[in-house]
């Protein structure tokens, strides 16, 4: 096959690949939230039973990623400040990374928000296969309220307005 012809059709490989990987979930809207158990970078573990009854958001990442890098750059400003509360946890896992990568990653961005490790990928797992940046919004009652995948300006404004309906319904 000639160069040429590879042009036409890479956008097609590449728009059937990225479908493929959005379409991995696990889960769909309404569906519970499996239980996990997370080891934080501070040393903590945060237990999906303990986060009853508050608003979750679960961001799957990694530092290698460079979509991941830019959404997380907006956390801080555009979600963490602008919803911290008693009833809203976001918590950023690191996904299939070694922790020394990620508390480097950490140091180089001063990024504030909670950062957990996943480094077998196994809270992933439960929640997906492939492709990041991904995020899920667990409602008060532990069920899936919105699901996020990829990154764009676009999609980074309504996973906000998902969160803030998320916290404004009881």
């Amino acid at each position: 096959m000639d160069m040429k012809k590879l042009l036409l059709l890479f956008p097609m490989f590449l728009f059937a690949a990225i479908a493929y990987g959005q379409n991995d979930s696990k889960l769909k809207i309404g569906d519970t939230a499996p239980d996990f158990s997370v080891k934080m970078l501070d040393g903590s573990v945060v237990n999906s039973a303990d986060l009853k009854g508050k608003v979750v958001v679960l961001n799957f990442w990694a530092t290698w990623c460079p979509s991941c890098r830019t959404e997380l750059s907006r956390v801080d400003s555009e979600i963490t400040n602008r919803f911290k509360g008693d009833d809203f946890v976001f918590i950023a896992i690191s996904r299939g990374e070694a922790r020394e990568t990620v508390e480097n990653f950490r140091r180089m961005t001063n990024h504030k928000f909670s950062i957990g490790l996943d480094t077998d990928s196994s809270i992933f797992n439960k929640f997906a296969e492939k492709m990041i940046p991904r995020v899920y919004i667990i409602g008060r009652d532990g069920k899936i309220a919105a699901a996020h995948t990829g990154y764009s300006n676009a999609q980074f404004q309504e996973l906000v307005s998902d969160i803030d309906k998320t916290l404004k319904s009881k």
